[in-house]
């Protein structure tokens, strides 16, 4: 098949949205240029979000697989990043939960035809008063089926 990285982002983002409410139904996502503002969500009732958003789309090039062009692939490369935030002060057990199971939807995981690869341990960012922040990514592959020319 043949996504664009448009694609590709919205279908990362629809089974992520999928994957994380099914577990964590209470805990917001904030989705790029969606106007989310943390500072409307109410103390003790809605005290993490998380943030998630793709980069680094490149084409990295055409991968022979039997010497025909008919049968030549290019490969498209990103990151699917994950941010954790949890209100400061909580400690950071439930950044490590929410975290983990950032982990859970990258690990080895195939979506569609995105591959996941190379996915980071957990970055702890630290605090900044109000959030304390913990970030979670992996890279995908995805080979399109685009003739050579």
């Amino acid at each position: 098949s043949n996504f664009s990285p448009r694609d590709i982002t919205k279908t990362l983002f629809t089974a992520f949205n999928t994957y994380w409410t099914a577990l964590y139904p209470a805990v917001p996502i904030a989705w790029p240029n969606s106007g989310f503002d943390p500072e409307s969500l109410a103390p003790g009732i809605n005290d993490a979000f998380v943030r998630i958003f793709t980069t680094g789309f490149t084409d990295s090039g055409h991968i022979p697989i039997s010497g025909s062009l008919a049968t030549n692939y290019f490969r498209d490369e990103g990151r699917l990043t994950v941010e954790v935030y949890v209100r400061q002060g909580r400690g950071t057990g439930e950044a490590n939960d929410l975290c983990f199971a950032a982990q859970g939807f990258m690990d080895g995981a195939r979506v569609a035809d995105v591959i996941f690869s190379n996915r980071t341990g957990a970055q702890h960012v630290g605090g900044d008063g109000a959030w304390y922040q913990v970030i979670q990514a992996a890279d995908w592959v995805y080979f399109t089926n685009r003739a050579a020319p």
